[in-house]
């Protein structure tokens, strides 16, 4: 697939998703709050009408460049990896919790990626050796364990949000 292509094809996914997420947020504001500022509808669709506006970017800058450098499809199997361990992320979040499920998908995402990478193989393409293996793993479980400890901070006390808690019993 050419890459113009490829980036018109996320420009509209990712408008087109941004649009119906708009659509869902008009029923979100909070009567009780006095500035119109601080509802949250506002905020929301303050990030929304960003993320269509760079969707829409992504399109222009696409058609107007035209670059045919071929590329893998859009739906290759890292894509559909991502999207099947976003979904399963998302399905867990009401057993699991924000915290457990969050770490679960970051560090298997981390994994997969990391192995896509090459990380785990030598310059001749062998296996690297177990130590090295438990190294990597263990700065990715800190890299998730830090991710979802900062997004926890900032959503859930800073901001206020009531996560998703543990209610797999």
């Amino acid at each position: 697939m050419a890459q113009w292509k490829k980036d018109v094809l996320y420009g509209a996914v990712i408008s087109v998703v941004s649009g119906v997420f708009i659509v869902n947020t008009l029923g979100m504001d909070d009567s009780l709050m006095e500035h119109t500022a601080a509802k949250a509808g506002v905020y929301t669709r303050f990030w929304l009408f960003l993320l269509m506006a760079l969707g829409i970017l992504l399109i222009i800058r696409a058609v107007i460049k035209h670059d045919n450098t071929q590329t893998e499809s859009a739906l290759n199997p890292a894509s559909m990896i991502t999207i099947i361990s976003l979904a399963a992320y998302v399905f867990a979040l009401d057993y699991l919790g924000f915290i457990i499920s969050s770490m679960i998908f970051l560090v298997l995402l981390m994994l997969y990626y990391t192995m896509k990478a090459g990380k785990f193989k030598d310059e001749d393409g062998n296996r690297i050796a177990k130590n090295k293996f438990l190294k990597t793993l263990l700065w990715i479980v800190i890299g998730a364990a830090g991710v979802t400890g900062v997004s926890y901070f900032l959503f859930g006390e800073i901001i206020g949000l009531l996560l998703p808690t543990f209610n797999l019993w």
